[in-house]
Formats: structure tokens, C-alpha cells, sequence
């Protein structure tokens, strides 16, 4: 096995189609570590300077950790691509090479400590390799970062309305007919580009409206708007996106985006239109996008990060997510 540095965007970019064959031999990789998620997201905030670590064995990726070194409040830090837009980072390894890429990568990041004074790698997920690790030659400390949910899902969307609380199924069942009052409502899951590029335009509308009627900007908007559509486009060619939709007489009032992979749908944003609001529409996208989840055969629904009480109600278990502190002795 070997160690590779890379440290331009052109060869970070040769290496997409190897990192996208390494992903999907990596079976706890998340979306969020996809070149078509990481990639864009440099092109829109990257700063400072690549410092990736690729693993080879006989020749063959088998391990990628993709980082950046950059100034952060006086000193030099390296931090995961993806930081901030994202909810599940770290090394993307075959299973079998998950803990010696681990090893390697963290010598690595001691090799080229002379550029770099603190290493803050957030978002990872229990279990990941790069926890477990204890290196020689720097400091380390873990500590908890934020709270992420998730819900086990059971083989048909009746066992799953079976295990909710009889009062959420109730204002469900209650909340659909009283908005199909107004008019034919319908959900989609959108199967072609253009139809999911449409419902991708509504949700940055309906997010958008969402925000300004509390009186602030929203989240989809200038560059971080620009990256989510090209990361949308990517992933969706990749087939790991989705964008659902829920309208009434044809107009759309709620959309739901979020990811679907190795068994695991991430929500990730969603937007209602303010309107509406009296019909619970949030509830009913949410509804909808697990009983579209356990239609594509997934076993999991991940909320992502947050604590927000109805995760709970929908019967979500939660766990930490976990931040490396690595600094030179």
C-alpha cells in the first residue's frame, strides 16, 4: 500500500471516476462524500489549498480522505471538503482498508505538519476509522459534535404507520383530507431530468417564501443556491438524489430533498409554502418521502443533524456525530 498527496483541482478532478468506483465499494460512505457533492462544493467555497490523501494498493484506490488546509482565525487549519453544507464526512474506504487508510492518513497528515497547525475533521459518524485511531506523533481529542437521528424502517409502509403514535396517524389522515378539499392533491417522486429539475425549482421558491415570511433570507440563495444546483444536476446523474413533490390543482406546496443510497435516504432540505401552513404540509412531504423510501427498498430514514422534537415522534433513535482535534505535539 501507498500513500498519495493531492494538492490541485485538476488532479482532484482526474480522479473523479476512481473516487466514484471507490465509493461504491465503500459501504458506509454517505452522499455527502460523492465527488458529485464534493466537488461542486469546491468549485463554491473552496479556499486555501487541497491536501487529500488517496491510498492505493497494487495501483488500485482502495481509500480517500479529502481535505484542505486553509487560514482560520489566525492559524493554519485542515478541514474535511464539504464542511458546513454537509452531514456525514470522513474517509471513504473499502470496508477491509477502512482502519490501515485510516492509519495512513493520519501519518500522512503528520508527514506535512509543517503546513498546517491544527487539523478540526467535524461530521463524522460513529464508527468511523478515523475515531478509533490513536497516532504517535501528534494530540488528539474527540468530543461529541451535534445530535443526528435516524428511523429503522420496516419492509411495507403500513407496518411503518403501525409503530407511529395514534394521534400523529389521526392529524395525518385528517390533514390530507382536508386539503383534498381544495382541490386534487397529488405526491410525485419525479423519474425524469427535467421533471426533477422543475420540482427543484420549487423548492428553492417554496424555501425561499418560507423564510422571508419570518422575515429572513433563507438558505438556497446566492452562492450556496448556485451549489446546490450544480450538486442536484451531479447527483442526480449519479441516481443518488431525490426531490418530491405534493401539490394541489396542480401547484406545488411542499417538496422534499434528500438522497437515496446503500439502503439509507437522507433528507436533507424541504420547503412549504407558508399558505398552506394550516394543513401541516411539512408532515405530509415528510410522510410521503418515508413511504417513498420504503418503496425503493430503503431500510433507513436519516433526519441528518438536529434535535428537533418531532424527530422523535416520528420514532427516530438518535446519536452523536463526532469531531477530531489533531495537533502537533
Amino acid at each position: 500500500m501507498r500513500l498519495e498527496t493531492i494538492a490541485s483541482r485538476d488532479a482532484l478532478a482526474d480522479l473523479e471516476r476512481e473516487w466514484a468506483h471507490l465509493y461504491e465499494r465503500s459501504p458506509a460512505a454517505a452522499p455527502f462524500q460523492h465527488p458529485g457533492w464534493l466537488l461542486p462544493w469546491w468549485n463554491h467555497f473552496g479556499s486555501g489549498d487541497l491536501l487529500c490523501f488517496a491510498v492505493r494498493d497494487d495501483g488500485r484506490l482502495v481509500a480517500l480522505a479529502p481535505m484542505f488546509a486553509h487560514p482560520w482565525q489566525g492559524r493554519r487549519q485542515v478541514t474535511f471538503l464539504g464542511n458546513g453544507a454537509s452531514d456525514r464526512l470522513g474517509l471513504i474506504a473499502e470496508e477491509r482498508y477502512s482502519h490501515a487508510g485510516a492509519s495512513f492518513v493520519i501519518e500522512g497528515l503528520a508527514e506535512k505538519s509543517a503546513e498546517w497547525d491544527v487539523c478540526d475533521l467535524q461530521d463524522l459518524p460513529p464508527g468511523s476509522p478515523l475515531c478509533s485511531h490513536e497516532p504517535l506523533c501528534l494530540r488528539r481529542t474527540l468530543e461529541r459534535l451535534y445530535p443526528c437521528s435516524y428511523i429503522q424502517l420496516p419492509a411495507s409502509m403500513a407496518g411503518f404507520l403501525d409503530s407511529l403514535p395514534h394521534s400523529l396517524c389521526k392529524n395525518l389522515r385528517r390533514c390530507r383530507e382536508k386539503i383534498a378539499e381544495c382541490g386534487e392533491l397529488r405526491f410525485e417522486n419525479p423519474a425524469s431530468e427535467q421533471a426533477f429539475q422543475r420540482a427543484l425549482d420549487e423548492l428553492f421558491i417554496l424555501h425561499a417564501a418560507r423564510w422571508k415570511s419570518q422575515g429572513q433570507e433563507g438558505l438556497l440563495t446566492g452562492e450556496t443556491g448556485a451549489f446546490h444546483r450544480e450538486a442536484a444536476e451531479a447527483m442526480w446523474r449519479a441516481g443518488k438524489v431525490r426531490c418530491l413533490t405534493m401539490s394541489v390543482q396542480q401547484k406545488t406546496v411542499a417538496v422534499s430533498y434528500g438522497f437515496l443510497d446503500k439502503g439509507r435516504f437522507s433528507t436533507y432540505q424541504s420547503g412549504f409554502d407558508p399558505a398552506w401552513g394550516r394543513f401541516s404540509p411539512g408532515s405530509l412531504i415528510l410522510e410521503y418521502a418515508i413511504s417513498e423510501a420504503i418503496r425503493e427498498g430503503a431500510q433507513v430514514f436519516d433526519f441528518l443533524r438536529g434535535e428537533e422534537p418531532y424527530k422523535a415522534t416520528w420514532g427516530a433513535h438518535f446519536e452523536p456525530s463526532y469531531r477530531l482535534l489533531l495537533w502537533k505535539n
